[in-house]
């Protein structure tokens, strides 16, 4: 009798396991619902620049729901320039919860996110790619989500003058009439600037000078040249002249951080000196100083 109770009792026990698995396994979790997404620069080293992604999501189910796995990626002008993760946590029931995604862009490829900048016309495509992983326990839910900004710049136009500029200095009389501004050869290690000034020499014999040049962004040096030989301008004329400087790209990681320091903002300052040889003399003209403010709007 014990015997056939004790099977009975075991036989039951199976039956209710058994319906518990059945139950359990037709429970299906809803998707999450996001909600909200913003961006913002976190913290910025002289290594990296962390961009900071906030995702509002819904969880519409009674229990929480893990979030298994995220992965982000950040390209400019389809560089890789870094990525980033986000600790395993958790959704909270029936609520909206906010999950932080950190993106650092490595600084040391600035260089050459710079040189494709230039190569592209001072354009450049920024995209954050990520992708969230949430366990609905049957399943995993899978949710990408790209972010995409376009950059333009117009660095020339504020390396050009357009009203002429009188230049008398000892017994020497010309006019700097005009100059403007291209790009020449572009690497990653650096981007030559070409200034194409023209000046009019109104004196009855010709000129001879050489330039002497800097440019500064946020205060630092990126670039400094000059001519090593001495250019001459034509009596009575008019000419049109080269001067160019090459800016160093390997310092640009530094200009980086402090225009995102900056609010995504850089004060350009460009000095440009012109010395005259006469009579044995140097004469030295400085050109009004070319100085403006650059900004962006990489995330918006």
């Amino acid at each position: 009798m014990m015997m056939r109770k004790a099977v009975l009792l075991l036989s039951l026990m199976v039956l209710l396991i058994s319906l518990s698995g059945c139950t359990s396994q037709n429970v299906q979790l809803g998707k999450p619902e996001i909600r909200g997404v913003s961006y913002s620069f976190g913290n910025i080293t002289d290594d990296y620049t962390e961009i900071e992604t906030f995702i509002d999501v819904y969880n519409p189910n009674p229990v929480a729901i893990p979030l298994k796995d995220v992965k982000t990626e950040i390209y400019m002008n389809r560089i890789k320039m870094g990525e980033g993760s986000a600790e395993k946590s958790e959704i909270a029931a029936n609520s909206l919860s906010k999950i932080i995604l950190s993106t650092k862009i490595e600084n040391e490829k600035i260089p050459e996110w710079w040189a494709s900048h230039l190569k592209n016309g001072e354009r450049t495509e920024m995209l954050i790619k990520a992708n969230l992983i949430f366990d609905l326990k049957l399943f995993e839910f899978s949710y990408p989500m790209e972010k995409s900004e376009i950059i333009q710049t117009n660095l020339l136009s504020k390396f050009s003058i357009w009203s002429p500029q009188k230049i008398e200095v000892g017994p020497l009389s010309l006019t700097l009439k005009s100059m403007s501004a291209s790009w020449g050869e572009i690497t990653n290690e650096s981007s030559e600037l070409i200034l194409r000034a023209r000046i009019q020499n109104e004196n009855q014999f010709d000129v001879r000078f050489r330039f002497e040049g800097n440019l500064t962004m946020n205060g630092i040096e990126v670039a400094k040249g000059g001519s090593e030989e001495q250019i001459v301008l034509p009596a009575q004329r008019e000419s049109e002249v080269e001067m160019r400087i090459r800016i160093n790209n390997m310092l640009l990681d530094d200009w980086w951080s402090t225009h995102i320091r900056n609010g995504e903002r850089t004060n350009l300052s460009l000095m440009l000196n012109l010395i005259f040889e006469y009579g044995g003399k140097e004469y030295r003209f400085n050109v009004k100083a070319m100085t403006s403010e650059l900004r962006t709007s990489f995330i918006g």
